[in-house]
């Protein structure tokens, strides 16, 4: 058994203008599972706060197997541009999958202030759950653009790149002029 604490660690990947910042957090070690406690990081104006279990760790690293994460996550704020990386690519690629196919769990998730391309998503609360290419929201909640919004989402990547989402939502008021300022 191992434990690790952090408190007041600032790092930067080589040519990324990011720093990421651990204020404080532990991670107690055990065989192929960690229990992480109390984990808090920022990344530029995003913050999050993670407690919870990370399974079969020896065989992920190993690539034999998946990882397992099964947590609760919580933000005072979250900028989605923060956490793209900020390099410019230049030469065309080859499309890459974007979600994950080989880490699975769950999450509670509790959001007070999401950003993405200029629009504001607020007091977003519920459970997600992943694996494979997809994102499964089976219970979400929160406010977009002055309404109120609950429902399920899914989020799927059938193929490298192409994203498709399900969703069953239900709002209490729909603002128009809002969602396309």
């Amino acid at each position: 058994k191992s434990v690790l604490t952090f408190h007041n660690i600032t790092t930067q990947l080589i040519g990324d203008e990011r720093k990421l910042h651990i204020k404080n957090g532990q991670i107690d070690f055990h065989n192929q599972y960690a229990k992480v406690t109390d984990f808090l990081i920022t990344l530029n104006n995003s913050s999050l706060l993670l407690e919870g279990d990370v399974g079969q760790m020896v065989d992920y690293f190993n690539g034999k197997g998946e990882l397992i994460l099964n947590a609760n996550v919580f933000s005072d704020a979250l900028f989605i541009d923060d956490l793209a990386t900020n390099k410019n690519v230049t030469e065309e690629k080859n499309r890459d999958w974007v979600l994950p196919n080989n880490i699975r769990g769950d999450l509670n998730i509790i959001l007070n202030s999401v950003d993405y391309s200029g629009h504001q998503y607020k007091d977003i609360k519920g459970k997600m759950s992943f694996s494979d290419h997809s994102f499964n929201f089976p219970q979400i909640e929160g406010i977009v653009s002055g309404s109120k919004v609950y429902g399920n989402l899914k989020i799927t990547e059938e193929r490298p790149m192409l994203i498709v989402l399900e969703t069953n939502l239900t709002a209490d008021k729909v603002l128009f002029k809002p969602i396309f300022e």
